[in-house]
């Protein structure tokens, strides 16, 4: 064997390591946060049809102390890491700010209760009572959490002035969206108020997505030209249409759909054009719609 040949061969063998490490990671991840059915859900009444208990141990043990730490270390340089939870006695979504949460007496649960609330899909999971509210899923008001509008902007812009700021701020907002921004299309019988009332709570939900995003991109647009020497650019990528036919799809946790997604993203990443561009819910979705790679 040739010196080149050697080297591919090890090339070679040391990228199928990667895969199957890769496979494991996660069969194992997805082992550890399936949720199990919950046959007694009816006598329960717990809000969902699965128990949770499996699921928390993994959020339990995956942030631990050390990880709190970290994320304490993160706020102190001015590094936020944000949940979002719906609160459906109020009606409106909520922020957390993680480390806050971390800080208070005793243990990490209420931090635990906030992630898992934050993923408790409404009906499916049980919710999560914080501060005596019911809060669930934060994809139920918004699937990308930014908390901040054209006057929050403009209060940033004022402080540079009056810091002496003469150099120009460029706030850069990077989205990724583990949903469609366009539901699939499927042929739906006119008789059936089951399918009808279906297939309306998945259309309102998921023509929500591309709204937000073009919310996102306006305001860009208009902290760009109104606020002086401040300006912000939005790019973003979502699951691409023509996936949300597969099978695995519609299933909550699956190794195959994940492993999917995670070629993907790095097939689009390692591409000259990562980023989507929005259309309107109003239009179909446009294949080899993708922006551009920026500096």
């Amino acid at each position: 064997m040739t010196r080149r040949n050697a080297r591919c061969s090890i090339r070679a063998d040391w990228h199928r390591r990667i895969a199957r490490d890769r496979r494991q990671s996660v069969s194992r991840s997805g082992d550890a946060i399936r949720a199990d059915p919950d046959y007694w859900f009816w006598l329960r009444r717990t809000g969902g049809v699965v128990d949770t208990t499996r699921f928390r141990a993994e959020i339990a043990r995956t942030i631990d102390a050390r990880m709190a730490e970290r994320i304490a270390n993160a706020a102190k340089q001015n590094r936020q890491l944000l949940i979002a939870t719906t609160d459906f006695d109020l009606g409106v979504g909520r922020a957390w700010d993680l480390a806050a949460e971390m800080t208070r007496p005793a243990t990490l649960d209420r931090a635990h209760d906030v992630i898992l609330a934050s993923c408790s899909i409404p009906g499916i999971f049980p919710p999560v009572i914080l501060d005596d509210h019911v809060h669930a899923d934060g994809g139920v008001i918004a699937n990308a959490l930014f908390p901040f509008d054209l006057a929050d902007f403009k209060r940033l812009g004022a402080k540079l002035r009056e810091r002496g700021e003469t150099q120009p701020v460029r706030v850069r907002v990077w989205v990724i969206m583990n949903f469609w921004t366009h539901p699939a299309v499927v042929p739906i019988d006119p008789a059936s108020r089951a399918e009808i009332s279906r297939r309306s709570t998945f259309v309102m939900f998921t023509t929500q997505q591309p709204q937000l995003l073009e919310r996102l991109e306006l305001l860009a647009r208009a902290v760009s030209s109104d606020v002086p020497r401040l300006a912000m650019d939005v790019h973003f990528t979502t699951i691409p249409p023509g996936l949300e036919n597969d099978p695995a799809a519609s299933k909550l946790f699956d190794e195959g759909w994940m492993q999917k997604l995670e070629g993907f993203g790095f097939a689009s990443e390692r591409s000259g054009t990562p980023w989507d561009i929005v259309v309107s819910p109003i239009c179909g979705p446009r294949p080899n719609r993708r922006r551009k790679k920026t500096s």
